[in-house]
């Protein structure tokens, strides 16, 4: 399955995602290079756990990855779920002990892949977005800024990470679907 066997399957309550997917993905209407569009993508698709999603992801971004990246996908969507998860924390129990403390955690998996720190980054931001985490937000979108990344592509992972977690809403509520609404007829009262 490919991107465009995705969008297929996507319901008809569902075309401002089919539209976005096809601005994204067929038009490439995205400020970010095929691989960064793809890695990124890829990323957010591990994180999603989506197996159809995944899978029409990944058909396409083999034309554009090698194994390396697809490994540093894999090792964003979980270690920002980690951290991601951690740093919530920090923030929402608003102690200022929390923010003091070391977070202990091993981290060396994100500094030892063999892609580019830049590209690293990108994925963990795309996780960190849909994962809503501000500080690994903050932090991942001041080091892409750094490498001369446009606001206006931090903005498209932004929207790939909205537009597929709407995807994967939209397939998930067909698939649990086990009969259609029906409006009962007032006349039966």
């Amino acid at each position: 399955m490919s991107i465009l066997g995705i969008i297929k399957k996507l319901p008809d309550y569902a075309a401002d995602i089919k539209g976005n997917l096809v601005s994204i993905f067929e038009e490439k209407k995205v400020a970010l290079d095929q691989k960064q569009l793809y890695g990124v993508s890829l990323a957010i698709a591990y994180s999603l756990k989506h197996e159809q999603l995944l899978n029409g992801i990944r058909a396409e971004a083999k034309l554009y990855l090698e194994d390396v990246d697809a490994n540093a996908c894999k090792i964003a969507a979980t270690m920002m779920a980690m951290t991601n998860t951690y740093y919530k924390f920090v923030e929402r129990a608003e102690d200022p002990d929390y923010k003091n403390m070391e977070s202990e955690l091993n981290m060396l998996s994100l500094s030892s892949t063999e892609v580019a720190k830049e590209e690293m980054d990108l994925y963990c931001l795309g996780v960190s977005i849909l994962n809503a985490c501000n500080y690994c937000i903050s932090v991942h979108s001041k080091r892409v800024l750094t490498t001369g990344l446009s606001k206006e592509a931090i903005r498209d992972i932004a929207k790939i990470a909205s537009v597929l977690q709407a995807a994967v809403n939209a397939l998930e509520i067909e698939r649990m679907r086990s009969y259609d609404f029906v409006v009962r007829d007032a006349s039966m009262d």
